[in-house]
């Protein structure tokens, strides 16, 4: 029962009150290589999450998990994301944290553990004027024993660097438009599109019934509400979340400032009320948010060049 109780938080935590979904940017195009073109630049956020979810058993007993989560990107590219990666004690607390920060300006990629106080940094190599070259880490690097941090990637191709340029890496091109777009503003189907998870019902709903809780404000932005009810032969379950929409119309912001979760059982059983709230700063990130704490052990991780299979 505590293994399920367990995946269900899991799953409401993580797809409702820490998920944030940068939008998507109109005119965007893929490129056709793993190079980062690096003119791109995005809306800079950080959001961090708490999160409390308490089950109720039939005999009245209840159990409480607790959860913070981390997101931020700047203008450059830079990404983190941090939360719980290793399951959910019988206490309720957190087995492991883990963050993963990404560095398109500098080609990197870092992993840590603060339970550990261990780091990885990968490296990631440069295309190769006037040809393809492929990549791969050492096989010492690639042998990682129980409980270690992962190797990213254990082999990349990169395109010659007349095509791409700069560092072997995937990315997003902006093409950029003639006029003045209009800066996004939030709707109640954007709040709509934000229960595409985070339901722990294990069969289709007999009934749902969406409502629209109109316009607030939260931390001085604009959010809109929305509850989503879904009735099924397991019980009832009842989702409600605020959210926003900031940035440019180039560089789209999407976030979830805060989330209720309620599931009452038919016949009955566990109960759950559940809830988390997102704080969101639009600022510049600051560089040291992308890098391991200097006081943890850090091990570096670099590709060496390798003959191309094709």
């Amino acid at each position: 029962m505590r293994g399920r109780v367990c995946e269900a938080l899991m799953s409401i935590a993580f797809a409702g009150g820490s998920m944030l979904v940068m939008g998507q940017v109109l005119g965007a195009q893929e490129p056709t290589s793993g190079a980062m073109p690096v003119h791109y630049t995005s809306q800079p956020y950080k959001t961090e999450t708490q999160s409390s979810t308490v089950y109720t058993h039939a005999d009245g007993s209840t159990f409480t998990i607790e959860l913070t989560s981390v997101l931020a990107k700047d203008s450059q590219g830079r990404f983190l994301q941090g939360g719980c990666t290793g399951g959910i004690n019988p206490d309720g607390i957190c087995r492991e944290y883990q963050y993963d920060a990404i560095d398109p300006v500098a080609g990197t990629e870092a992993l840590w553990r603060p339970s550990t106080h261990q780091a990885k940094v990968f490296i990631y190599p440069s295309s190769i004027a006037g040809r393809k070259s492929c990549w791969r880490v050492s096989q010492e690097d690639e042998n990682v024993s129980p409980g270690d941090l992962p190797v990213f990637n254990l082999k990349l191709t990169c395109p010659p660097a007349e095509e791409v340029g700069g560092i072997c890496w995937k990315g997003r091109a902006v093409k950029y438009p003639n006029d003045n777009p209009p800066v996004p503003e939030v709707s109640y189907n954007d709040c709509l599109k934000g229960f595409s998870q985070g339901s722990i019902l294990r069969e289709k709903a007999l009934k749902e019934e969406n409502e629209d809780l109109g316009v607030e404000s939260i931390q001085g932005f604009e959010v809109h509400g929305c509850r989503k009810t879904a009735y099924s032969a397991a019980g009832v379950e009842v989702r409600e979340q605020w959210v926003t929409t900031f940035g440019s119309w180039l560089s789209p912001g999407y976030a979830v400032l805060r989330v209720k979760y309620q599931f009452a059982g038919s016949k009955g059983g566990v109960t759950i009320d559940g809830e988390s709230t997102t704080t969101l700063d639009t600022s510049e990130p600051d560089l040291t948010t992308f890098l391991p704490p200097k006081d943890y052990k850090t091990k570096t991780v670099e590709m060496h060049e390798v003959g191309c299979e094709d």
